[in-house]
């Protein structure tokens, strides 16, 4: 039985390098909506990229997950 709370990323592409996303190690991006690469099983040996990362959100107190354009857009400004 399919888990319908998990995003069908067949036939996205990452935002950041543009390969195409899995169902497994991807992500959204809290700034921009688009996908990314996120490895969610740092345990497991993969040759998924890392194309952005987590932040804790201190007026929120949760996690949110930011992809590495706009992360850098973010840090420049």
């Amino acid at each position: 039985m399919a888990d319908s709370n998990i995003m069908d990323r067949t036939g996205e592409n990452c935002a950041v390098c543009g390969e195409p996303l899995d169902d497994e190690n991807s992500s959204t991006c809290r700034f921009c909506g688009k996908g990314f690469h996120m490895v969610w099983d740092t345990s497991k040996e993969t040759t998924v990229p890392t194309c952005g990362r987590v932040q804790v959100d201190t007026l929120s107190l949760g996690l949110v997950f930011i992809c590495s354009r706009c992360d850098q857009e973010r840090r420049a400004s």
